[in-house]
């Protein structure tokens, strides 16, 4: 299903246009946004298991025509959870057997392509870019020291991961409206303001992961004493 080269990625240079996110790494994330948004689209969380409830965001419908406005937020509009993730390596001919036990409808192959797609780019950005892993995809240190530590193989087996994914601030009461209704209005200052309202959500969700991983390192180093 997904194929590998040689070529691991770009290494995102420092951005020159004054954004905090070098071009090539928006595109990037613009471009999952755009998948994301067009699964909702779809009707995707009518699927199955891999979307773990219909946000109730949904209902509002999504416009084709305004998903590309959308979809340009300097962050991912999903959440990669990977607090469940298979802890072994399946070997290739492992992998396919595991592939054709969970043969899947076109939508979860395409919510699959997603998440490995998403799981690349947190792999490549832990080695590149730590701190565009933090505001791209909201992942504290924890992540980045997980995808170090991870074989490139083991991405395509986690792609498959049930509720690996989720929408971020699914049941936040501004966030989703206010995205929706610029989108949809082509409303740039709107969309603007929403990207700064996801921003200071995304620091303050980080902010209490780090406390919370380093209260519990404290206390590990305590218990030892």
């Amino acid at each position: 299903m997904y194929e590998q080269t040689e070529n691991i990625g770009p290494r995102y240079p420092a951005s020159t246009s004054g954004s905090l996110l070098p071009g090539s790494l928006r595109r990037d994330v613009a471009d999952l946004n755009g998948q994301f948004l067009r699964l909702l689209h779809a009707g995707a969380w009518l699927s199955g298991p891999r979307w773990p409830a219909r946000p109730p965001f949904v209902a509002e419908g999504l416009n084709a025509e305004s998903i590309d406005a959308m979809a340009a937020c300097p962050f991912t509009l999903f959440e990669l959870r990977l607090g469940d993730l298979p802890s072994e390596t399946l070997t290739p001919d492992a992998q396919v057997r595991d592939a054709q036990r969970s043969a899947a409808s076109p939508t979860d192959l395409r919510c699959q392509a997603l998440a490995h797609g998403a799981l690349m780019l947190a792999w490549r950005l832990a080695d590149a870019s730590p701190l565009s892993l933090r505001l791209a995809l909201g992942l504290p240190a924890a992540a980045e020291l997980l995808m170090n530590e991870t074989r490139v193989s083991s991405l395509v087996t986690w792609a498959r991961t049930s509720n690996l994914l989720g929408a971020r601030w699914a049941d936040h009461p501004v966030f989703w409206p206010n995205l929706l209704r610029a989108g949809h209005l082509r409303d740039t200052a709107s969309m603007s303001r929403t990207h700064c309202l996801g921003i200071t959500l995304l620091v303050g969700e980080l902010g209490l992961r780090e406390f919370d991983g380093a209260c519990a390192r404290h206390g590990a180093l305590r218990n030892r004493r």
